[in-house]
């Protein structure tokens, strides 16, 4: 596997059919252990960077060398943050000034050429209805099996609030705590972590993305 860079350069060159256009290092490395434990072949996952870059990276995607040759389906990978629907609508935005096809909605794939797709972390729920809002982080949350180490870090961070520490971030002061109440994942990142299988990637949570990945 590469090394573990904070910030990688654009790709020089495409060379799958199908692209997974991640949002930032961790969604990145998250999505790259996710298809090998999925099994999943024929993926180049990309680093757009943050939000905002989003639209730059759609464009330039297209002048990356191969990309004509190769490109058969593109899905862009964001978290819902504050509001889903928000989010929808900028992604969407984004695939149209950049001249592709945009889904209607989060895990639908649109046809063209190439075929386009986006998912929204953390994705939906048991019954199959989008979550308004989260992260990838409350996607790996909802993937952990021991509950009683979840009250822990509950009553941790609620105690932490009662002697004034401010919690901006709930979802990542939350994982964190977690992973540093295992002794095997303790001062690990989300991408870390992922690589080091600190995740359920079985867990129900986790199936529409498998199975939107899947069905490419």
């Amino acid at each position: 596997m590469e090394d573990y860079p904070w910030r990688r350069k654009p790709p020089s060159e495409i060379t799958e059919p199908k692209l997974l256009l991640a949002e930032g290092n961790d969604a990145y490395w998250f999505c790259r252990k996710a298809c090998g434990v999925f099994g999943l072949t024929g993926f180049q996952v990309i680093d757009f960077g943050g939000k905002k870059e989003l639209g730059t990276k759609l464009k330039t995607l297209k002048e990356i060398s191969g990309f004509e040759q190769n490109a058969e389906v593109v899905v862009v990978i964001s978290d819902a943050d504050t509001l889903a629907s928000g989010e929808s609508d900028s992604v969407q935005n984004a695939l149209k000034k950049a001249k592709f096809t945009a889904p209607k909605k989060p895990f639908e794939v649109a046809e063209g050429n190439p075929r386009t797709a986006f998912i929204l972390f953390p994705g939906l729920d048991e019954s199959g209805k989008l979550i308004q809002s989260g992260t990838l982080e409350d996607l790996c949350l909802a993937t952990i099996e021991n509950k009683t180490l979840l009250e822990c870090v509950d009553s941790y961070l609620s105690c932490c609030k009662k002697a004034g520490s401010r919690i901006r971030r709930l979802h990542k002061h939350k994982l964190h705590a977690y992973l540093s109440g295992r002794d095997k994942f303790v001062g690990m990142d989300i991408a870390e972590a992922s690589r080091a299988n600190a995740w359920n990637w079985n867990h129900p949570r986790m199936k529409p993305f498998k199975d939107l990945l899947t069905s490419l």
